[in-house]
């Protein structure tokens, strides 16, 4: 299969400008469009889905958007086209995400600190069909499957759903406001706060704030 498009998903201008220059520099796409939110990309995703020829052979998104959470813009990506070979490029650490990113699909992680030959030496892998995990990301898989007893492994006692709200929460996020993004009834949503923090074992969310920090999901 031969890569020619990319979208890159990202809110940083920073990032656009230096990623997209390497991108150039390294000839590794011949086109290159940049959506600086979740929905900008599925409207851009959604179009190129209906042109064949034009349709994008890599997807390079970050984990903190403005408008989307990381999982719900996964499964609206899959639900389009479940074929998308995506990269996630992110400054956020992989600790309490990297398993669910996997199973939700992705095919590799990238810090954004990365020097520039390990990025372009990730979407090569992904060109071949292959992974490519940071060694960071690598850590973190290790880490979640012997670990036992961190905050790290509660996160996974919590499903997409869950984590996503959970995430909501941590930002401060209120009921009303997650019900809205999500598209769910405040009651649903009440139900999942209270099933968080049973799972979590905290009891409001000034400690939901702090374990979710402290494991670096929010800045």
């Amino acid at each position: 299969m031969e890569y020619k498009n990319v979208l890159i998903v990202d809110d940083h201008p920073i990032i656009q400008v230096g990623l997209k220059s390497l991108l150039i520099r390294k000839k590794v796409f011949e086109n290159i469009d940049i959506s600086k939110t979740g929905k900008g990309a599925i409207k851009r995703i959604k179009e190129a889905n209906n042109k064949i020829e034009k349709n994008y052979d890599m997807l390079i998104i970050d984990i903190n958007l403005p408008d989307y959470t990381i999982i719900s813009l996964l499964e609206k990506i899959k639900s389009i086209n479940s074929s998308f070979c995506i990269l996630i490029l992110s400054a956020v650490s992989p600790k309490a995400y990297i398993n669910k990113l996997i199973r939700l699909g992705i095919d590799g992680y990238v810090c954004k600190t990365a020097p520039d030959e390990e990025i372009i030496n990730a979407i090569d892998m992904l060109k071949k069909g292959r992974k490519f995990f940071s060694s960071e990301a690598l850590d973190a898989i290790v880490e979640q499957k012997i670990s036992d007893s961190t905050k790290v492994y509660d996160f996974e006692k919590l499903s997409h759903r869950e984590f996503e709200i959970m995430l909501l929460l941590a930002k401060g996020k209120p009921v009303g406001k997650i019900s809205e993004m999500l598209n769910l009834h405040k009651s649903s949503v009440a139900t999942y706060k209270k099933r968080i923090f049973q799972k979590l074992a905290i009891e409001n969310v000034i400690e939901l704030f702090q374990i979710a920090q402290a494991n670096q999901l929010i800045k």
